[in-house]
């Protein structure tokens, strides 16, 4: 990586540093996100291609200014109707809303900016992570050789809300709606995208919000990763936006091309309108260890010791060992990738504001294990070669370690969570083998350990 293209990259990151502490309390929304399509959520596997990495920083101030800045590597390792490769896209925007009534609430955003691409420093920064985890480089060349080209950007956002109040919560409303965005860069690209959505909010630091869109996106140069990255972002898309206190998670995932990719981070920005009371929605991310990989929870107060809990997790293993026959056992290019979704109950122990609290939990779900590999033929899909879900439950106890008295800011109280718990799969634990290839279930008895953040909020 030229040194200028690093010492860019580190003055960036220093400046949203100093920013976020300096600027959080007069910004709407001011936000560091990093997105990679191996946050997989479980509905889809881990790639490493296309759109396969990135850093999304944004802001909006009150005034209705927005700004965003978004890097991202685009990989075309295997090849669409081409030879192998790759290029660095880096959008520069900035936007002003307009706000029409209340409720619904009518948003429209026009936006300008532009687009860098070529050889931005991606690919150090990939294979640089790839080292530190032992994983092969991924080395394509740069289209074009890398040469960097300048593209001038117009777009818009446009949504319409409608909130109904949730009359069993004090802070919280309904909502739904309808929203597009899209983009032209002459010489680059065009987007366009339409959907739907619904979920609930309480202010700008408490949302969950579900929703499908459809788009189309168009390459109008001659390189070929823009081509492969253009068609898998078009089509049927599903869309998660959320945020709790400071974290924020969103994720998108083409129905179409089955290709997704995850966002998690930071949002500083916005001012609470409620105070905090209890949990009534805790969630919590961190590590499963073994059989999880990234482990998140999302808790609905029901009692004050009772709650609904949804559990995710999900993991990628490269190059797995334990295929043999027909594929490779050491296949860089292939993944075993597992997910797992629980549903179940969750029951605290004491007075939430006391600093260690134990907690039980149990659920049931499935659990999937799918092997995709890249077959060698003109597509720029993987294949997947097995895909099989199990019926599973699980239990778990331990403690949640939080103070609302230390660890609150904004009306979100921040703490730990440990536990360990044991997860049951009937009719698995052995091998399967198909097209004389042997693929391994899940364990029938698997216990495990977790260590994750919450963040508590009253809605």
């Amino acid at each position: 990586m030229d040194g200028w293209k690093r010492q860019v990259c580190i003055l960036c990151m220093l400046l949203f540093v100093w920013v976020i502490p300096a600027a959080a309390d007069t910004l709407e929304h001011l936000s560091l996100q990093v997105l990679n399509d191996s946050f997989s959520l479980a509905v889809t596997e881990n790639p490493d291609d296309l759109r396969s990495f990135g850093i999304l920083g944004s802001l909006a101030f009150r005034d209705s200014w927005e700004a965003a800045v978004k890097l991202s590597g685009l990989t075309n390792r295997f090849g669409y109707q081409s030879p192998p490769g790759r290029l660095d896209e880096l959008i520069l925007r900035a936007g002003y809303s307009f706000r029409f009534g209340s409720n619904p609430l009518v948003l429209i955003i026009p936006r300008a900016g532009i687009i860098l691409t070529g050889n931005l420093g991606c690919a150090w920064m990939q294979n640089t992570l790839h080292a530190a985890v032992e994983y092969e480089p991924i080395d394509p060349p740069y289209d074009r050789e890398g040469r960097i080209r300048v593209y001038p950007k117009t777009g818009f956002f446009a949504q319409g809300e409608y909130r109904i109040p949730a009359s069993w919560y004090e802070h919280t409303d309904l909502v739904a709606g309808a929203a597009g965005e899209g983009f032209a860069a002459p010489g680059y690209k065009g987007q366009l995208f339409a959907g739907v959505y619904a979920g609930h909010r309480s202010d700008a630091l408490s949302y969950l919000l579900l929703g499908l869109r459809y788009g189309m996106s168009e390459s109008f140069n001659s390189s070929h990763t823009t081509d492969a990255v253009a068609e898998m972002e078009s089509g049927l898309e599903a869309v998660l936006e959320s945020r709790f206190g400071l974290l924020a998670v969103s994720y998108r995932w083409n129905l179409d091309s089955r290709m997704g990719y995850g966002r998690y981070g930071i949002d500083a920005g916005g001012e609470a309108q409620r105070s905090w009371k209890q949990n009534d929605v805790l969630f919590s991310m961190g590590l499963r260890i073994p059989y999880g990989g990234v482990w998140t929870h999302l808790r609905y107060r029901l009692t004050p010791a009772l709650g609904v809990r949804l559990s995710n997790a999900y993991s990628t293993r490269h190059g797995d060992t334990d295929l043999a026959g027909t594929i490779p056992a050491d296949d860089e290019n292939t993944r075993r990738s597992g997910g797992i979704w629980l549903i179940g109950a969750d029951i605290e122990l004491g007075d939430q504001d006391q600093l260690i609290q134990p907690f039980a939990s149990a659920g049931a779900g499935i659990w999937n294990v799918a092997y995709n590999t890249y077959s060698g033929t003109d597509s720029v899909w993987r294949d997947k070669v097995f895909d099989e879900t199990w019926f599973t439950a699980a239990g778990s106890a331990g403690v949640r370690i939080s103070d609302p008295g230390t660890f609150q800011w904004k009306q979100t109280v921040y703490g730990l969570e440990a536990a360990f718990g044991l997860q049951i799969t009937p009719g698995a634990g052995g091998t399967v083998k198909k097209n004389d290839v042997q693929f391994e279930e899940p364990p029938l008895f698997a216990p495990f350990c977790s260590l994750l953040i919450t963040a508590g909020i009253t809605l």
